[in-house]
């Protein structure tokens, strides 16, 4: 069944951010985070005997936790608060909300351990991903197709991407059905999971450089599900084409010498 596009007429205040997960919505408003949708794995954020499918915007939280960022996975929700927690739940089947194994479903928000000081997050279909202030990228959940980037089993709690140690500071952080992206402050990008990027194999478990963007600056990274879109900052492209160009003149001219 499918509606018109219309105005979410019962969300008392304004909204600040929105996320759509595969069945369920979430909004941040200046009152709290208010959820609706499919409930089935508690991905609204209470358990499903109290609505396993909301119609009516429903709120969670009030300000005892700002939150500054929602995102969606396929059946579980996260959220960054302002000082840079994250809160986790729904379904946990692969880890995805890093509960304990055992949780199936996080039918309430409930912090994520050992996570601290991040800016940013996103969601994959069955992962999480973070984002920190030093520029350390965090992941856990699903990982079939690698798209933690850790070389870990099928699933896993949070742990840090640590073969980013190429890449300078992390700016920018996506994720997509099965897979993950970052871009640095020099522009450049880095992919793993199941992105059939050029130059990737069909499962990139380990960050690799999209060297297909290597002349471009990236300042920000999209994915879908085998496909990927870049926002690329023209004058840093061009002063980076010139640099490119400038380095190599000066290096024919010191091989001549020689």
């Amino acid at each position: 069944m499918f509606a018109i596009a219309g105005r979410v007429k019962d969300l008392p205040s304004k909204a600040l951010a929105v996320a759509c997960g595969g069945v369920h919505t979430a909004c941040i408003t200046v009152d709290g985070l208010y959820v609706w949708g499919l409930n089935e794995e508690g991905q609204l954020g209470f358990p499903p005997d109290k609505g396993s499918h909301v119609l009516i915007p429903r709120l969670i939280s009030r300000a005892t936790a700002t939150f500054v960022q929602v995102v969606c996975g396929a059946h579980h929700t996260a959220a960054l608060t302002s000082t840079g927690i994250v809160y986790a739940w729904g379904y946990n089947h692969k880890g995805q909300v890093a509960a304990d194994p055992t949780t199936v479903c996080a039918h309430e928000p409930r912090r994520v351990g050992n996570v601290h000081n991040v800016r940013h997050l996103a969601c994959g279909d069955e992962h999480t991903a973070v984002l920190t202030n030093d520029g350390v990228c965090v992941t856990w959940g699903g990982n079939d197709y690698g798209q933690l980037g850790t070389n870990a089993a099928p699933f896993a709690g949070p742990a840090v991407v640590t073969d980013l140690s190429n890449a300078c500071f992390v700016t920018a952080l996506a994720c997509g059905t099965h897979s993950t992206a970052v871009c640095d402050d020099v522009g450049d990008v880095y992919v793993w999971g199941r992105l059939l990027a050029p130059g990737q194999t069909a499962n990139q478990r380990r960050p690799r450089r999209l060297d297909c963007a290597r002349h471009l600056f990236v300042t920000r990274v999209a994915c879908g599900v085998t496909h990927m879109a870049l926002l690329v900052n023209r004058d840093l492209t061009d002063a980076l084409r010139h640099f490119k160009r400038a380095t190599i003149f000066h290096a024919e001219i010191g091989r001549a010498h020689v």
